[in-house]
C-alpha cells in the first residue's frame, strides 16, 4: 500500500509498523480458577424444564465425543433443584397419603372403611388434577404444596359420613336406613365446613404483590380438592359403603389392631369434660395466659415477606471502584477466591465486560466482576463470606460488594432484589445529586453510628482534557487533529474494516500504550501549516471522582445508600438516617425496602383475616339461624392463631407471607370441628335433650371423627416438615402454623368450645326470660 508524502509514493511499511494482534481483552469468565467459555441458557416461557434439561444433557455428551480435547461442565444447574422439589414434593403427597390412611386403620381398626376412605383420595386427586387442566393451573411446587396441605383435609369430609352412618348401625338401624340418615344429618354441616374452609380463600386469591401471585394456584388447588372432596363424600361413600356392607366378610376386623389400645380416648374425653367444667376460672386463666404469650411473640418475632431459605451458594458482585485493567482484574479475583477457604466446591467468575444478549443484569465495565460460590453447607458459607469481608477490608477498603442468593426461577420471580432498608439521599436540587465527597462523608458516619459495614460508593475516576481555544487559534490547530491525536495514542482511532473470506477485522491506527501524563509531555500535533505544536500546550488535564451510575425517583435524583440491619432494628435505624442527614444542609432522604413491603403485606393480611371472619360469619349465622352461635365458633380462632405464633416463635421462624397463609387456612379448617359438634348438639337438643346432656353426648358422638380429621391433617403436613428441598423448606412456616393451630385447636373444640357454648345458651335462655317478665 502506497501513501502520498509530499507529492511522493511511499510504501506504508517504511513509516509504519503492520500486523493483526489480538483486539484488548474487555473481560473473560473464569471455571474453578481456568478461564473457560460460558454459555447461558435461558428457558422460554412454554418449554418444559425436563424437556430442556435431557436435551441439554444430550448435548454436553455429544460434545464431550466431538471434541474430546475440551472440557464440558454445567453450574447453577436451576433446572435440577426445580425437578428435584417437585419429585420430592410428589413423595411428600403419596407419604402423607398413606400416613393418614394408617391413622384410620389405627382408629377403626377394621380394613373395609379405611380402604374407602382411602379409595376417595385417588379419585379426589384424578378429579382435582382434571380441572387444574381445564382452569390452566400447572403443576408446580405451590399448586403440588397446596395438594399436599389438602390431602388430609379431602379424607375428612368421607370420615365423618361413614362414622355417622356406623354410628346409626350400631343404633341397630338397617343398612340402607343408616346410610341415609347418617348422610344426610351431615349434609348440612359438612357444605357449612367446606364453605367456611373455602371462604377464607377467596379473598387471598385477590393479595397484590408476591402473597398474591405465591398464594394463587395453592389456593385454587385446596379449594377445587375440598370442593370435588364434598361431592365424593356424600355420592361416592354411601353407594360405595353399601357395595361393601352387602358382602360382609366373616373377618372384617383386624385382629392385631382390636387388642391395641393406645389410649382410652372416651374415658380421656369425660374426664377432661368434667375437668374443664369444674374448674372454670383455671381455664380461662389458661386461655388468657395463650393469649397473652401469642401478643408477646407476634410483637418479638421477625416479619419478612418469604421464609429464610438456607443456602449454600452465594455470588459477590463487587465493583473495585478503580480502573483496572482486566489482567489486574482477574489477579484480585482468584486472591479472592484463595481467600474464600479450602471449603469451595465449586468457582465461576464473570470478570469485566460479558456478552450475553438476554442477560442484562451481566452489563458490567472492566473494573467489575461478579464470582460465584458454592460451599458444602450454610456454616461452611457463612465462614466463608466472613473470609471475604476480613480481605476487602484489608485489601480492597474502597471496593464496592455485595453478596446475594443465586436466583432460581423461583426467587427471581418472587423475592426480587429489594434491600431490607435504602435511603435514598438526594439534594436540594433535584436534577444533580450531592457531590460524591459529601456521600462518602455520610456514608462514613452512618457506619459508625450503626456499627455497620457499609459498602463504598460505586464511583469512577476519569481523565477530562479540556482545550484551549485560545491557544487552538493563536497556533492555528484543528479541534479533530487533538481528537485524532488522542485516539491514536491510546488506540482507538478506528478508520475501516478488513474485508477477509469468512470475518471482518477492525483497521486501527495507534502506538505504543503510554499513560496519559507521557502523552501531554512527548505528543506534538501538526497545525493546518505542518508545524508541530506541543499537546501540553494546547489543552489542560482534569483528574475526577465521579458517581458510575445515577439513579432517578418521583423525588429526582437520588443516591441509594443500602443499610444492613435487622428488621427490629430498622425503625432506629430510620430515625438515626434522619438525624445524621439532618446534620448536612440542603440533603434530604426517602426511605424504600423490604422492611415497608413486610408492613404492607401484613396490613394486607390482616384485613384480609378480617374479611374472611365476616365470610365465616355469614355462613355460620345463616347455618345455626343464629347470631350467637357463629361467635362460639370464631372465639377458637384467637386461641389458635395465638399458640400457632407461640411454636414459630420458638421454633426459631418468622412471620412471613407462609405463615400468615398458614393462620388463615388453618382457621379455616379448625372451625370445621366446632361447626359438626355444635350441629349435633342442637339435634339432640331438638329431641328433647337437656342441655349439659346433649353437650356431653354430643362431644362423644364427634369425638372420634374430630380426632381423626385433625390428626390425618396434621400427620399428612409430617414428610413435608421433614423434606429439605425448596419446596418443603418453603412451606415450613406453613407447616408449623398448622400444626400449632390444629393441636391446640383440637383441645378447644372438645372442651372450651362446649364450654362457651353452655354459658351463652344460659345467657340467651335468662335473657328472653327476662324479656318475657317484663
Amino acid at each position: 500500500t502506497l501513501i502520498n508524502v509530499s507529492e511522493k509514493p511511499i510504501p506504508l511499511g517504511d513509516i509504519a509498523r503492520i500486523g493483526i494482534r489480538p483486539q484488548a481483552m474487555q473481560g473473560l469468565y473464569l471455571s474453578q480458577g481456568q478461564q473457560a467459555i460460558c454459555l447461558a441458557l435461558i428457558k422460554s416461557s412454554d418449554a418444559r424444564v425436563e424437556t430442556m434439561r435431557a436435551e441439554v444433557s444430550q448435548l454436553i455428551t455429544d460434545f464431550q465425543a466431538a471434541y474430546p480435547e475440551i472440557e464440558f461442565e454445567t453450574s447453577q444447574d436451576q433446572s435440577f433443584l426445580l425437578t428435584y422439589t417437585i419429585d420430592n414434593l410428589k413423595s411428600n403427597l403419596v407419604q402423607g397419603a398413606f400416613l393418614a390412611i394408617i391413622i384410620m386403620f389405627l382408629f377403626i381398626k377394621d380394613y373395609r372403611s379405611p380402604l374407602l376412605i382411602a379409595l376417595t383420595m385417588p379419585v379426589t386427586l384424578i378429579i382435582s388434577l382434571f380441572f387444574f387442566f381445564l382452569l390452566g393451573i400447572s403443576i408446580n411446587i405451590i399448586s403440588l404444596s397446596g395438594l399436599i396441605l389438602g390431602v388430609g383435609m379431602m379424607i375428612d369430609n368421607s370420615i365423618v359420613v361413614i362414622d355417622n352412618i356406623i354410628q346409626h348401625q350400631q343404633r341397630g338401624e338397617p343398612l340402607l336406613t343408616a346410610i341415609t340418615r347418617g348422610t344426610n344429618e351431615v349434609i348440612a354441616p359438612l357444605i357449612s365446613s367446606t364453605l367456611t374452609s373455602c371462604a377464607v380463600f377467596i379473598p387471598l386469591i385477590f393479595l397484590s404483590g408476591i402473597a398474591g401471585a405465591l398464594f394463587y394456584d395453592q389456593a385454587m388447588a385446596i379449594a377445587i380438592g375440598l370442593i370435588i372432596s364434598l361431592v365424593v363424600s356424600i355420592t361416592l361413600v354411601p353407594t360405595l359403603f353399601n357395595l361393601v356392607q352387602q358382602r360382609k366378610p366373616r373377618h372384617a376386623e383386624i385382629g392385631f389392631l382390636k387388642r391395641v389400645k393406645l389410649f382410652d380416648l372416651e374415658n380421656t374425653y369425660h374426664k377432661g369434660f368434667d375437668f374443664i367444667f369444674r374448674h372454670q376460672w383455671g381455664t380461662l386463666a389458661v386461655v388468657l395466659l395463650i393469649l397473652g404469650g401469642g401478643y408477646f411473640a407476634f410483637s418479638a418475632i421477625d416479619k419478612r415477606q418469604l421464609p429464610v431459605l438456607p443456602q449454600n451458594e452465594t455470588i459477590v458482585a463487587i465493583d473495585w471502584n478503580e480502573n483496572i485493567h482486566v489482567d489486574e482484574n482477574r489477579r484480585r479475583i482468584q486472591h479472592l477466591i484463595q481467600a474464600a477457604g479450602n471449603n469451595v466446591q465449586q468457582s465461576n467468575a464473570f470478570i469485566g465486560e460479558q456478552q450475553f444478549v438476554l442477560n442484562r443484569d451481566m452489563d458490567m465495565s472492566a473494573y467489575e466482576s461478579q464470582l460465584y460460590l458454592k460451599l458444602a453447607n450454610t456454616t461452611a458459607l457463612k465462614e466463608s463470606m466472613r473470609s471475604l469481608q476480613v480481605f476487602f477490608e484489608t485489601h480492597y477498603p474502597n471496593a464496592s460488594y455485595t453478596f446475594r442468593a443465586p436466583e432460581n426461577p423461583f426467587m427471581k420471580v418472587f423475592s426480587g432484589n429489594e434491600n431490607n432498608l435504602t435511603a435514598r439521599v438526594s439534594g436540594q436540587n433535584s436534577d444533580s445529586p450531592p457531590t460524591i465527597e459529601e456521600m462518602q462523608a455520610v456514608a462514613a458516619k452512618i457506619s459508625r453510628q450503626l456499627n455497620i459495614s457499609q459498602s463504598a460508593i460505586p464511583s469512577r475516576q476519569q481523565y477530562i482534557v479540556h482545550a484551549k481555544p485560545e491557544m487552538l487559534f493563536m497556533y492555528n490547530v484543528d479541534y479533530n487533529a487533538i481528537v485524532n491525536l488522542f485516539k491514536t495514542a491510546f488506540n482507538s482511532n478506528y478508520t475501516d474494516n478488513l474485508k477477509a473470506v469468512d470475518r471482518y477485522i477492525p483497521i486501527l491506527i495507534g502506538s505504543e500504550p503510554i499513560s496519559m501524563e507521557q502523552a501531554l509531555n512527548t505528543l506534538f500535533v501538526n497545525n493546518r501549516l505542518g508545524n508541530k505544536i506541543p499537546v501540553k500546550t494546547l489543552v489542560s488535564l482534569e483528574q475526577s471522582v465521579d458517581y458510575r451510575t445515577i439513579f432517578g425517583g418521583s423525588e429526582g435524583v437520588f443516591v441509594p445508600l443500602n443499610i444492613e440491619v435487622d428488621a427490629k432494628q430498622t425503625p432506629g435505624a430510620i430515625s438515626m438516617v434522619k438525624s445524621i442527614l439532618g446534620q448536612s444542609p440542603g440533603l434530604d432522604v426517602n426511605f424504600t425496602g423490604s422492611y415497608f413491603s413486610n408492613k404492607q403485606l401484613m396490613s394486607e393480611m390482616g384485613v384480609i383475616l378480617l374479611i374472611s371472619v365476616m365470610l365465616l360469619f355469614f355462613i355460620l349465622a345463616a347455618q345455626f339461624e343464629s347470631i350467637s352461635i357463629p361467635w362460639i365458633v370464631l372465639v377458637e380462632l384467637p386461641i389458635d392463631i395465638a399458640f400457632a405464633t407461640l411454636l414459630l416463635y420458638l421454633a426459631g421462624n418468622s412471620v412471613n407471607a407462609m405463615s400468615m397463609i398458614g393462620f388463615i387456612v388453618m382457621g379455616g379448617i379448625i372451625i370445621n370441628d366446632s361447626i359438626l359438634k355444635i350441629d349435633t348438639v342442637n339435634q339432640l337438643r331438638k329431641e328433647g335433650m337437656d342441655l349439659m346432656t346433649a353437650i356431653h353426648e354430643g362431644g362423644r358422638r364427634r369425638l372420634k371423627p374430630i380426632i381423626m380429621t385433625s390428626l390425618t391433617t396434621v400427620i399428612a403436613l409430617v414428610p413435608q416438615m421433614l423434606g429439605s428441598d425448596l419446596g418443603a423448606k418453603l412451606q415450613l412456616p406453613l407447616s408449623l402454623t398448622m400444626l400449632g393451630g390444629m393441636s391446640i385447636g383440637v383441645l378447644v373444640s372438645l372442651w372450651i368450645i362446649p364450654l362457651l357454648y353452655y354459658h351463652v345458651v344460659n345467657a340467651g335462655n335468662w335473657i328472653r326470660g327476662r324479656l318475657k317478665i317484663k
